[in-house]
């Protein structure tokens, strides 16, 4: 994938990527994607985590705090076709500690866009972002039966960890990826 030229962007060049072969744009998330954001998660809650999500204005409150909290090198960033937002990428800062940088990673594809690789496209470009950033392990969460899902961070070198005891109401993997020197990233949008 290729770097898009400044004028395809609406935020820093530094974070974000493109993809031609793709026909969209990875960039850093802005509020006003918020609403997208909040509804691609609300649309993919029952899939990711085998039940209903909380009502809309819960939902909406949880993520503008996230987004106010969320300082780099930890963030949200999405897939955009034009203005229309297509999936989002998160990755949020998980168990903090002066030892290592660590981060919790989410991926969503809005519905009408699974299956076209927009959600393999921001997983690497979290990773990628990962790298360059300094955090040394992404975490994440997969609903058992998500087979899509599982497919994908094993495709990309992801390690199952293990079943986490009681969750409910499904059970749920525990994936984790140590983002090393030397991983194979190929075809990762390169952060500048």
């Amino acid at each position: 994938m290729n770097l898009g030229s400044q004028s395809d962007m609406r935020n820093a060049p530094s974070e974000e990527g493109s993809s031609k072969e793709h026909s969209f744009v990875i960039r850093r998330a802005a509020r006003d994607d918020l609403d997208d954001i909040v509804d691609i998660w609300l649309d993919g809650a029952f899939q990711s985590w085998g039940v209903n999500p909380p009502e809309r204005p819960v939902v909406h409150e949880f993520f503008s705090t996230r987004f106010d909290a969320t300082a780099l090198p930890y963030g949200i960033w999405v897939a955009a076709r034009r203005d229309e937002i297509l999936g989002w990428q998160g990755l949020q800062q998980h168990y903090p500690n002066p030892f290592f940088r660590s981060a919790l990673s989410s991926t969503y594809i809005r519905e009408k866009n699974h299956g076209r690789g927009i959600g393999r496209a921001l997983l690497k470009f979290g990773m990628e972002h990962a790298k360059t950033a300094g955090i040394e392990n992404m975490f994440g969460h997969i609903l058992c039966e998500n087979q899509a899902s599982i497919r994908l961070v094993e495709s990309l070198g992801w390690t199952k960890v293990g079943i986490i005891p009681l969750a409910r109401p499904k059970v749920y993997f525990y994936y984790s990826l140590a983002v090393e020197e030397g991983a194979d990233l190929q075809g990762t949008p390169q952060l500048s």
